[in-house]
């Protein structure tokens, strides 16, 4: 899929439920990634979509974590111009949307740029817990959530 085709595109309507924004959130990944996605991220999908299967999953902190990193995954395949994220008008209308005005598209170029910049609580104090494959994985010394970017 080409990211150009993602402006304006909704991946999840009305629902803010983990076992409903989990499955989405895969397809989305393995959609934009296609036949080119790597062994790696291949692996964690499908190691989500295995743990999902658990009972008790959707209510554990590992569905959480693993929505976090999905979130994160999606936003780092964003297009230019584009963040992924909730609609300004629909917060539970997950999607990639165009950032509205200089200031919107300046802070997301700002988080692409600083990978260690918290999609939470927007600190740049962080540590890294490590990586995989071409994922850091860091932690904020602010709030204390994990999260991760693309190293490339």
């Amino acid at each position: 899929m080409d990211k150009n085709e993602l402006k304006n595109v909704s991946v999840s309507h009305a629902t803010m439920r983990a076992e409903d924004l989990v499955p989405a959130f895969v397809s989305a990944v393995r959609a934009i990634e296609g036949e080119s996605i790597e062994s790696q991220l291949e692996s964690k999908l499908a190691y989500i979509e295995n743990e999902s299967e658990k009972d008790g999953y959707y209510e554990s902190e590992d569905s959480q974590y693993d929505l976090d990193w999905l979130f994160d995954t999606l936003d780092a395949l964003a297009p230019d111009g584009c963040y992924f994220g909730s609609h300004l008008g629909d917060g539970s209308d997950y999607g990639f949307w165009e950032c509205e005005n200089e200031e919107e598209e300046e802070e997301q170029n700002e988080q692409d740029t600083n990978p260690a910049y918290c999609p939470i609580c927007d600190s740049g104090d962080s540590t890294v817990l490590g990586t995989l494959g071409k994922r850091v994985y860091y932690r904020c010394t602010a709030c204390g959530m994990d999260f991760s970017h693309s190293s490339d």
